[in-house]
């Protein structure tokens, strides 16, 4: 072994010693022990968030629409960002009608079909309905 390995090894059984003594001094903490006793109060962070968000709704008030206006005007591209992080990122979009349709209504359309059917039959399907 050479004596740079050995030296090498010295170096790493050292650093591998000293931690195992750190550890051995750790002590977990008691049920209930926090590690930062004089740590931020309850209810600050929530307290800090309320008052946030109130002036924040305050100011918006005062000023929100002229703040929108200016942006669209100025900033184009920050104001289609807004919109666009408001849109939900799934939309249900309803493209047939016949959901809008009443009981009668779809009893009128079936009926106009069946006949359409039967004019095709009689005709030997020789004649297409209109799709208008």
């Amino acid at each position: 072994m050479t004596a740079k390995a050995a030296d090498k090894r010295r170096v790493v059984a050292a650093t591998t010693e000293k931690r195992q003594r750190s550890l051995a001094n750790l002590v977990p903490f008691k049920p209930g022990q926090s590690g930062n006793p004089a740590g931020r109060a309850k209810g600050s962070k929530h307290k800090l968030s309320e008052d946030f968000i109130a002036a924040m709704a305050k100011d918006f008030e005062e000023n929100g629409e002229t703040a929108i206006t200016t942006c669209r005007s100025e900033r184009p591209h920050e104001y289609l960002k807004i919109i666009a992080g408001m849109v939900p990122k799934e939309l249900n979009v309803t493209t047939s009608r016949v959901e809008e349709l009443s009981d009668d209504e779809l009893a009128d359309g079936i009926a106009a079909l069946q006949s359409i059917l039967a004019a095709q039959a009689a005709g030997n399907g020789s004649e297409t309905p209109s799709r208008h």
